[in-house]
C-alpha cells in the first residue's frame, strides 16, 4: 500500500508516486528478463527499458493504473503491476519464479546475497 503511515493519504500518494514506482519495477523486470524459446533472435545485448516502453504497456482501466508486459524485444517479462486509486499496489509475474521478491528488496536498498 502506498502511504503507510496514518498521516499520509494513500490516494494522494498514489496520484503522484504511481508512475515512478511502476517504472522502477518495470526496469527491474526488464533487466532481469531472459529470452525464452525463439525470442532469443530479438534480443539485443545492452538494451534498456525506456519511458516509451512504459507507456506502450500502461493502461488506465476502471480507476486503476495497469502495467502489463509479455515479451519485450526478446525478453520474457510477463509482469503485471496495478495501482488502485486507494494506493494498493499489486505486482504479479508469470514464469518468473521468485524474481519479483528480489526486485522489491532492491527497491528497499537490500543487497543480494552472493555465495563466496
Amino acid at each position: 500500500m502506498l502511504g503507510v503511515t496514518d498521516e499520509e493519504d494513500s490516494a494522494e500518494i498514489a496520484e503522484w508516486a504511481s508512475f515512478g514506482l511502476i517504472f522502477a519495477l518495470a526496469v527491474l523486470s526488464f533487466a532481469d528478463a531472459r529470452p525464452r524459446g525463439s525470442s532469443d533472435q530479438d534480443l539485443v545485448d545492452g538494451d534498456e527499458f525506456t519511458v516509451s516502453d512504459l507507456f506502450e504497456c500502461l493502461r488506465f482501466v476502471s480507476g486503476e493504473l495497469r502495467f502489463s508486459s509479455d515479451y519485450l524485444r526478446g525478453r520474457c517479462m510477463k509482469t503485471d503491476i496495478t495501482v488502485r486509486m486507494d494506493g494498493m499496489l499489486t505486482l504479479s509475474t508469470r514464469n518468473r519464479g521468485q524474481a519479483a521478491l528480489f526486485w522489491l528488496d532492491r527497491l528497499q536498498g537490500k543487497k543480494k546475497l552472493v555465495l563466496i
